[in-house]
């Protein structure tokens, strides 16, 4: 498996269309190198296709660290999870410095990587909510909840997800999930070339350490990514299109804002 080179100033996207893989022997490779736990969540999925997704996340996963550290093959990563769920690499494994984070929704998983930086990605298919408002006013903060209703109808939806996805992204970075209420940061996105948030003060964060970015990787779907760059400057962003084990390719896709 070659071999990539991380930097402490980058941060590596990959995504894969699990529906796409269909191919059987790359399909027995990726049942391989699951281990019992993830195949006994596997058989859990009442679905063929959220079977085969689960099949395929893993596999992004496991395949996707193994670029980065030569010795280690992708069977034989080993993961934990955090009190909130979040899973990371196992202490035992001595990679303190490696981080990744997880994402997927119908047929599209997202998997990133960086060194030393907290950080957290989501995808949201576009199609898969329509109570936008609804949900926002419910869970948004008051200002953002304000600033949706004065976007083009045609265009609340969108923003919406932007929105969704940013606050999926950060309390992931946290590795709280859910724990942390949404309506306790908000986002402000009028200016598309920069994104910025605040953060109540329970919440302890301070909005110069975050870097944020919303990035398209089709019209189906909407997709953001939080790090915790701390006083770094902005972390440099690489995007993949891969097939575990397959192929793979360099995306150079439009960035929404960051």
């Amino acid at each position: 498996m070659p071999h990539i080179n991380l930097k402490k100033d980058e941060f590596h996207w990959w995504f894969t269309h699990s529906d796409q893989i269909q191919n059987t022997a790359l399909i027995k490779a990726y049942h391989q190198m699951i281990n019992a736990e993830e195949e006994e969540r596997r058989v859990k999925f009442r679905f063929e296709r959220h079977r085969h997704q689960h099949l395929v996340t893993r596999a992004l996963v496991r395949t996707t660290l193994s670029h980065y550290v030569n010795d280690i093959a992708p069977q034989n990563w080993k993961f934990v999870k955090n009190q909130y769920g979040r899973p990371d690499i196992c202490p035992s494994m001595n990679l303190p410095s490696l981080k990744f984070n997880l994402s997927h929704t119908e047929n599209l998983i997202c998997c990133g990587v960086c060194l030393d930086n907290e950080m957290g990605v989501d995808v949201e298919n576009v199609e898969r909510i329509s109570a936008t408002l609804d949900i926002s006013k419910r869970f948004f903060s008051a200002n953002e909840y304000t600033d949706l209703l004065k976007v083009p109808k045609h265009l609340q939806k969108q923003y919406f997800f932007y929105y969704w996805t940013l606050k999926e992204a950060y309390i992931k970075a946290k590795g709280k999930g859910i724990h942390i209420p949404l309506d306790q940061f908000s986002y402000d996105l009028k200016t598309k070339d920069k994104i910025s948030v605040n953060f109540d003060a329970s919440l302890g964060d301070d909005p110069q350490d975050w870097q944020f970015m919303l990035i398209n990787i089709d019209q189906k779907y909407r997709s953001a990514l939080a790090i915790n760059r701390g006083k770094t400057e902005n972390m440099k962003v690489d995007i993949r299109e891969v097939v575990p084990l397959d192929s793979e390719k360099d995306l150079n896709y439009r960035i929404i804002a960051q």
